[in-house]
Formats: C-alpha cells, sequence, structure tokens
C-alpha cells in the first residue's frame, strides 16, 4: 500500500542553491538581452544614413519624474512626435524650430539640434535633407 502522509523533503541547502542559481541565470539572460538590443540600435544607427528635417516644439510635457517639451517632425509626409528632457528642450519655447538629424531605416531616432534655429521661411524637403543644413 502507499504511504500516505509522508512528504519528501529537500534539504534547505539544496533549496538555496538552487534559487541563487536560478536568480543567477535570470540576470546573465537579462543583461545578455539588453546587451544585444542596444548592440543592434548602434549597429543600425552606424550603418544607417542620416538625414535632417525640421522639428516644431508643440507642447510642454509634465510627469511626476519629467520635465520637457513635446515635439513634431514630417518625413515623407508621415508625422512622429517624440519627447526631449534636456536643457536646451525645456529652455525652448512653443512654437520654435529646430533641425531634427533621423536614421533613414529608423526615423523615430532621432535627435533634435538645438544649436540650428530655423526661419518661418524654411520648408524642409518631403524626405528631408541629405547633409545637415545650415541658416
Amino acid at each position: 500500500m502507499g504511504e500516505e502522509g509522508v512528504e519528501a523533503k529537500i534539504p534547505t541547502a539544496i533549496v538555496k542553491d538552487l534559487k541563487y542559481r536560478l536568480s543567477i541565470g535570470f540576470w546573465i539572460v537579462f543583461a545578455l538581452v539588453v546587451f544585444i538590443a542596444l548592440f543592434n540600435r548602434f549597429m543600425i544607427e552606424r550603418s544607417s544614413e542620416k538625414y535632417y528635417t525640421i522639428g516644431v516644439i508643440t507642447e510642454i510635457y509634465i510627469t511626476g519624474k519629467d520635465v520637457g517639451k513635446k515635439y513634431e517632425y514630417f518625413i515623407d509626409h508621415v508625422r512622429y512626435e517624440s519627447i526631449c528632457t534636456s536643457n536646451e528642450c525645456i529652455d525652448s519655447e512653443v512654437g520654435q524650430r529646430f533641425v531634427v538629424e533621423y536614421v533613414v531605416d529608423k526615423p523615430e531616432w532621432n535627435l533634435v539640434l538645438f544649436d540650428v534655429h530655423v526661419p518661418e521661411s524654411i520648408v524642409a524637403p518631403v524626405g528631408g535633407w541629405k547633409s545637415r543644413p545650415a541658416f
């Protein structure tokens, strides 16, 4: 007959060792995934062309953790919106126009060039400029 009420007990040292090994394994996998994601982004940015277009500060952005501005830019008639929180961004006014550098293969990856103010009379080409414009 079966033995009822008998429990198999695993020694505490083995359980602690197993938990430790699993947690180490988790952090190794996590670090590897983060490294691969960052390396992939780096390789795409490095190998892709960068074009330039005009971005406009659209509104103030405030959350419990961040203060900044939202801005938008258009590439091939597609609207992209992003947020900036740098000091240059915070000091800019809603409606100001700046040059935005973007990665051709991933246009949502961008960098606002706050040192290049764009006059109202300038219109960006539909696909952007191939080189950094100077006004």
